[in-house]
């Protein structure tokens, strides 16, 4: 598959998606952007993040204050690092620089950075399959601007998070939000001057959870499967490349037993003529609830064996 840089704004909204899909499909995957590439940044970060989660789970076990506020902070900083594709790393810096800015602004001396942050959305290279992304991204971002300006810096906070949120590494194929949250509450339990250990172990615990699916070979498949999809859907309508990727989400779906069936219909498509951009998104779409279904397999799995 070719590690490609480009913004691939996720199925929804698309004339040439909406014609081949459900309405499900439209709100199921609404406003997501993915990098092609992105699976081994998400596979490498998980592994830190759960080591980090085991050694304040030791903490914990030891009431350990200072070993569990270390392992807290390597996983939050961990998790920073993951939610965002490599790709659009500098594009993060700049959103942060404003966010700062604005947090710091006093109404009237809003000197905040804009234009750097404008000009990187500009410099982005868009694929074919998605003309609109970067009008999405610098009408955001706009708005914000022109917000800020106003003095209303609370409501152009709100653009900047949206602007975040449609670069992450959303939910529909890992939660790093839910796993952020969990992992905000373990700090805040252990912030207090004789940590409240309980609470701590409890958010610690569901965090460790939230890890497992992505530590597995199938989860780790899947995931390399899906960030095929991404390539074929990006580097449409280059049919020799896109087909080269629809071939790869294929082979790695065939060492996943539940997902076979799956791998066989993309290879079916990958052989196809002509190829057709709304049948490789609607392909991105079913593998991403097989995701789900297979994180929430294991959720059910996790909890019957924490339960005996």
């Amino acid at each position: 598959m070719t590690l490609c840089g480009t913004l691939c704004c996720m199925l929804a909204g698309q004339a040439a998606f909406a014609a081949g899909s459900t309405p499900s499909d439209r709100h199921f995957d609404h406003d997501h952007y993915l990098i092609p590439g992105f699976s081994a940044h998400l596979i490498d970060t998980d592994m830190l993040v759960y080591q980090d989660l085991l050694a304040a789970r030791r903490a914990a076990r030891r009431r350990d204050t200072l070993r569990l506020r270390i392992a807290l902070a390597d996983a939050n900083g961990h998790l920073l690092q993951m939610a965002t594709p490599p790709a659009l790393a500098s594009l993060r810096d700049h959103i942060v620089s404003v966010s700062d800015g604005l947090r710091r602004a006093a109404a009237g001396h809003a000197a905040l950075p804009w234009a750097p942050l404008i000009q990187s959305i500009r410099r982005l290279p868009m694929p074919n399959a998605d003309r609109s992304a970067r009008k999405r991204l610098l009408s955001t971002a706009g708005r914000g601007q022109a917000l800020a300006e106003a003095g209303r810096f609370k409501a152009a906070r709100l653009r900047i998070h949206r602007l975040i949120s449609e670069i992450e590494i959303t939910a529909h194929v890992f939660p790093i939000v839910r796993l952020r949250r969990e992992v905000r509450s373990a700090v805040d339990a252990a912030s207090h001057g004789g940590p409240h250990w309980q609470g701590a172990s409890q958010a610690i615990k569901r965090a460790i959870h939230d890890t497992q699916w992505l530590i597995r070979p199938a989860g780790r498949d899947m995931i390399r499967a899906y960030d095929a999809a991404v390539a074929a859907y990006a580097e449409w309508p280059r049919q020799y490349d896109a087909r080269r990727s629809l071939g790869q989400a294929s082979w790695y779906l065939q060492h996943v037993s539940a997902m076979r069936r799956l791998a066989d219909r993309f290879r079916k498509v990958a052989d196809e003529h002509p190829l057709s951009l709304s049948d490789i998104a609607h392909l991105q779409h079913q593998l991403a609830l097989g995701i789900h279904r297979s994180r929430d397999a294991l959720s059910q799995h996790v909890g019957t064996a924490s339960a005996g």
